[in-house]
């Protein structure tokens, strides 16, 4: 089980850190490490908050109640993260990354050259 963790939490941990430092704080280089000690600190706060809460409910109404309600709430996130990433990957979204600049302006560069091959065809 321990080698699974390794490879999850590495898949993890390395995309959270970059998106704090290239999307966050873009902006802001100095505040690089205000962002990754926010980033940490949230992290740290809810896996605290998250692990009272659960032996509270698993006490309270029992194992399979905390096991369904977990459930519940990752299939929500799952649910949140794909619409930010549509959000992000189709409209530019609010957290518009370096590739989707990229995108974006090779496609408006190809729609302003197709505009001025038609304005060449019709002179």
């Amino acid at each position: 089980v321990e080698p699974f963790h390794a490879l999850t939490i590495a898949m993890f941990w390395g995309p959270c850190v970059t998106y704090v430092n290239d999307v966050l704080v873009r902006n802001n280089p100095d505040l690089k490490a205000t962002g990754q000690g926010s980033f940490f600190a949230s992290f740290y706060i809810g896996r605290s908050i998250g692990y009272s809460l659960a032996g509270w409910i698993s006490e309270t109404v029992g194992m399979r109640f905390m096991f369904k309600s977990t459930l519940i709430a990752v299939g929500f996130l799952c649910l949140l993260v794909a619409n930010f990433w549509r959000m992000e990957h189709n409209n530019g979204g609010p957290f518009e990354t370096d590739l989707g600049r990229k995108r974006h302006s090779e496609r408006d560069l190809k729609g302003l050259s197709e505009k001025n091959m038609d304005k060449k065809r019709a002179n």
